[in-house]
């Protein structure tokens, strides 16, 4: 069975199909699906994965299902995205660690494009947003997931309040700005 309903990746991927020597960030990795189909585009020149890949209190409190985030959790998906990241030697980078560690590494007007699927709650986004915003480049975008999902309950007021007026909606509960 084929599917053919529109995720996440496909809205990035249309919206970076026409440019070359794409470099791009994903802020919440878990096992690597979306970072693969990503690493798979003949163009993404460079894909920044970070995620802390281990058990956070602080997230674990902001989850509705605390246990789905326990430290076994996340030691299965970083075997899980290891074996994958073994194929993508030549454009993938690997950073463990928080997003606020990561952005020291990365420079200001670096990345076309930033995805924001770490912690959902409205603190961790809204903070997100406001220190990737300068690492991506005057025509890049900035984005992310669950924007529509009420389990979510951060994203869309954090997308809300920091983009009253110009964020854009895609498929599969994805938002999108251009940076201004």
């Amino acid at each position: 069975m084929v599917c053919t309903t529109p995720m996440r990746w496909d809205e990035i991927i249309k919206r970076i199909e026409n440019k070359e020597n794409v470099k791009g960030a994903e802020i919440g990795v878990m096992a690597g699906e979306m970072s693969e189909y990503l690493l798979m585009q003949p163009n993404v020149n460079e894909y920044w994965c970070i995620d802390i890949w281990k058990y956070d209190q602080d997230y674990a409190n902001t989850s509705r299902n605390i246990t789905r985030f326990s430290a076994q959790y996340h030691k299965k998906n970083f075997t899980t995205f290891l074996k994958m990241a073994a194929n993508y030697p030549r454009n993938l980078r690997i950073f463990t660690g928080t997003s606020d560690e990561a952005i020291k590494i990365i420079p200001d007007n670096y990345l076309d494009f930033v995805f924001i699927d770490g912690n959902h709650s409205y603190k961790y986004i809204k903070k997100d947003i406001m220190i990737w915003l300068p690492k991506i480049k005057l025509d890049g975008f900035i984005s992310g997931h669950d924007y529509n999902n009420q389990k979510r309950f951060g994203v869309k007021k954090a997308v809300n309040e920091f983009f009253p007026n110009n964020h854009e909606l895609g498929e599969n509960m994805t938002w999108f700005v251009t940076r201004p």
